[in-house]
């Protein structure tokens, strides 16, 4: 290779990074931007009144800013694809990368798996004798349970309504709607998982479980079914850290305070 080929061979790869760099750059602001938004949708204290419209308003925005997300993040890999591919050298990193994405979740998966739908006892009359009672309503501490169990049995990748659920994901209570990863969601709740469905279905059906609770008060609450082919989309959230680092060697040594 002469010196004129080697320079536009170091000029591609000088254009690839800076581009690189540039998506890079994009999923930073569009990773803010959607930080910024959880932050203006209220996670300070709840005022009086809470306006279910306007957090379905909020909730639009995130999924069109989690989709954003998750387009520059493709973008991204087919990047890394594309550099490991003309540098020969970068394919075990590149395929190391590529799994550390998916045990992350930031990759969609699809496989076999279970489906659960929860959903609140409509079925219940209500009256002055009998009123509608908390135990009719599914609540964000079952849903938690059943991702709990999920995991116990193997689950590969879980997604609640939509929402891939990673180790950074909250789910939880805010006025008339259940957050997950700061999105608010509405019954029926769709819990979607991947792995051995035989060992997942068992593990949400054992005897005296959350599902048998939750059926005796009524069958409608709960629907378990396995599916031989589920698609789990991608975690579209922040994964930008600020205080954790990788320790240096200086640091092993440090006293915890």
């Amino acid at each position: 290779m002469n010196i004129f080929t080697s320079n536009i061979s170091h000029r591609s790869f000088i254009w690839q990074l800076t581009a690189l760099c540039f998506i890079l750059g994009l999923i930073l602001s569009a990773t803010w931007r959607v930080v910024t938004q959880f932050s203006r949708a209220g996670t300070g204290p709840q005022r009086e009144g809470f306006v279910y419209g306007s957090s379905m308003d909020t909730a639009k925005k995130l999924e069109d800013y989690q989709s954003e997300i998750k387009h520059l993040r493709d973008e991204n890999q087919k990047l890394n694809d594309e550099l490991a591919r003309r540098r020969g050298g970068a394919d075990t990193i590149n395929q190391e990368l590529k799994d550390a994405r998916k045990f992350a979740g930031l990759t969609d998966l699809v496989g076999p798996g279970v489906e659960v739908i929860l959903n609140d006892n409509t079925k219940q009359s209500v009256s002055a004798n009998e009123p509608y009672t908390m135990q009719n309503l599914i609540h964000d501490t079952d849903i938690e349970e059943v991702v709990n169990e999920l995991r116990a049995s193997g689950a590969e990748a879980i997604a609640v309504n939509g929402q891939r659920i990673v180790a950074t994901s909250a789910i939880r209570c805010v006025g008339p709607v259940i957050q997950v990863n700061g999105v608010p969601t509405t019954p029926p709740y769709v819990i979607q998982a991947i792995g051995d469905p035989n060992a997942l279905w068992g593990g949400l059906n054992l005897p005296g479980g959350l599902l048998q609770q939750l059926r005796e008060v009524s069958p409608t609450m709960v629907k378990v079914e396995r599916i031989q082919k589920l698609h789990i989309p991608a975690y579209a959230g922040s994964t930008q850290m600020r205080y954790g680092r990788v320790p240096a060697s200086s640091d092993v040594n440090e006293t915890p305070k």
